[in-house]
C-alpha cells in the first residue's frame, strides 16, 4: 500500500468514524434528556414491571422478556427504588438497535444515505416513546436486531464467533413472546451459511458458546416445567384466543397504525390524533416501497416482505404491537431518500454546485422534520391531558 492510498484509507475511516460518532452522540442526548422530569411520574405499565424485576425468584418464575427485566433487575440492585433504572435501560437498549440501524443502512446504501436516515429515525416520535418507556416494549426492535445479525453473518463467515454469537443471541430473544418464529424463519434463511459455519467454528468456541447457551435457557425450561401454559406466551399465542373479529378488526387496523398514533390511557404511548410519520417520511416511504417493488426478485426484497408479513400476524392476534415492524419502515424510507437522492446527483453527474444544492436543500428539509418531531414529543406530548393521566405514579 502506497503513501496516497493509505492516506485516502485513513481518511476515509475516519470520516466514518466522525460521522458514526455523531449520530451516537446525538442518540445519548436524545435518550437521557429530562428522562426522569420530562413526564409528572411513572405510569403503571412501569411500575409493574420495576417490582416484577426486583425480586430474582419472580423472574424465574416468570421469565418472559427476560433480557430486559433481567438488565432491570442488575441495575436494581444497586437502586432497589430506582423507576428511573426501567428507562435509563430502555434508553440503553434504544442506543444499541440506533447503531445496528446506522450500520444496515450504510452497508445497504453508503455513509451518507447511513446518516441522513439514521437521523431521521433516531427523532421519530414513535422510536422517542419506545426507547425512553421503562418497559419492555423496547425488545419489539429485536426482531431487527436478528436481520442485521443475518446480514451481517452472510459479509463475514469468515468471523470464528459469529455462530456462537447468534447461538446466544437466539437464546436471549426466545424470551420475547413470538420472537421464535422469526428466530426459525432467520435459520431457514441463513441455513447454508450456518451449516457452512458449523464446521469451520472449532469446537472449543462451539462448547465454550453451549454452555453459556444452556444456562440463558434454564429460566425458560423451569418456568415451562412450573406453569405449562406459559409456553403458548413464548409461542406468541395469546390468551385467550381473540375472536376472528378482534382480529380481522386488529389486522385491518394494522397499516393504519404504522402511521397514525393513537394512545390511550393503557398504551404509554403517542398523542391522540397525530401522524406517526412526517410527511415528509410518508413521501420518502412511498419512493421507497416503489424501488422494493422495482427488484421484487431480490432476495432482500422477498425476506423483509415474509417478515412483515409475519409480523402483522401476531399484529392481528394482539400479541405484539405495531412497534416491532417501525425500524422496517424507515429502512423503506431509507430506500426512499437514496433513491430521491440518487435521481437527484444522476441528473446532474459532473455539476458540483447543482449536487451540493441538492445535498443541502435534502438536508434542510430533514433538519425540519426532525425539530417537528421533537418538538411533538418533547413539547407537545408532555402537555397532553392523556400523558398527564397515564404518568402519575411519583416514587423515586
Amino acid at each position: 500500500m502506497n503513501i496516497k492510498t493509505a492516506r485516502a484509507y485513513w481518511n476515509d475511516h475516519w470520516q466514518g468514524l466522525v460521522s458514526f460518532g455523531s449520530v451516537a452522540l446525538l442518540t445519548v442526548g436524545l435518550l437521557t434528556w429530562r428522562l426522569k422530569n420530562l413526564v409528572p411520574g411513572y405510569s403503571n405499565t412501569e411500575v409493574i414491571f420495576h417490582d416484577q424485576a426486583v425480586s430474582a425468584h419472580n423472574l424465574l418464575q416468570n421469565p418472559v422478556s427476560l433480557p430486559y427485566t433481567g438488565l432491570l433487575h442488575l441495575a436494581l440492585m444497586v437502586r432497589p427504588d430506582s423507576l428511573l433504572a426501567g428507562r435509563l435501560i430502555s434508553a440503553l437498549l434504544g442506543l444499541v438497535v440506533v447503531g445496528l440501524f446506522y450500520w444496515l443502512i450504510q452497508h445497504w446504501h453508503g455513509r451518507r444515505i447511513a446518516w441522513m436516515a439514521t437521523i431521521l429515525f433516531l427523532c421519530s416520535t414513535r422510536f422517542l416513546h419506545t426507547a425512553r418507556l421503562g418497559t419492555p416494549q423496547v425488545l419489539l426492535f429485536a426482531l431487527f436486531a436478528l436481520i442485521v445479525y443475518g446480514v451481517w453473518l452472510k459479509e463475514r463467515i469468515h468471523v470464528r464467533f459469529a455462530l456462537p454469537a447468534g447461538l446466544l443471541l437466539a437464546c436471549l430473544l426466545v424470551y420475547v413472546p413470538g420472537m421464535i418464529w422469526f428466530i426459525a424463519i432467520g435459520v431457514l434463511w441463513q441455513w447454508r451459511t450456518i451449516v457452512d459455519k458449523i464446521w469451520k467454528t472449532p469446537v472449543w468456541l462451539t462448547v465454550s458458546a453451549a454452555v453459556p447457551a444452556l444456562a440463558l435457557l434454564f429460566p425458560l425450561g423451569w418456568s415451562i416445567a412450573k406453569h405449562p401454559k406459559l409456553a403458548e406466551t413464548f409461542l406468541g399465542f395469546p390468551q385467550p384466543f381473540p375472536h376472528v373479529s378482534t382480529i380481522l378488526h386488529n389486522l385491518l387496523n394494522a397499516p393504519l397504525q404504522l402511521f397514525y398514533t393513537h394512545s390511550t390511557t393503557l398504551s404509554d404511548l403517542g398523542t391522540p390524533g397525530l401522524l406517526t410519520l412526517d410527511s415528509f417520511a410518508i413521501v420518502l416511504f412511498i419512493f421507497g416501497a416503489y424501488l422494493y417493488g422495482r427488484h421484487f426478485k431480490l432476495a432482500r426484497t422477498s425476506f423483509l416482505l415474509w417478515i412483515i408479513l409475519l409480523g402483522v400476524a401476531f399484529i392481528a392476534l394482539g400479541v405484539m404491537s405495531v412497534s416491532v415492524l417501525f425500524p422496517f419502515i424507515y429502512v423503506v424510507v431509507a430506500s426512499g431518500l437514496a433513491y430521491l437522492l440518487g435521481q437527484w446527483l444522476e441528473v446532474f453527474p459532473r455539476n458540483i454546485f447543482a449536487r451540493s444544492t441538492g445535498i443541502v436543500l435534502l438536508s434542510i428539509v430533514i433538519a425540519f422534520c426532525c425539530v417537528y418531531n421533537l418538538r411533538r414529543y418533547f413539547v407537545a406530548w408532555p402537555t397532553s391531558a392523556t400523558t398527564r393521566a397515564t404518568f402519575s405514579n411519583e416514587r423515586p
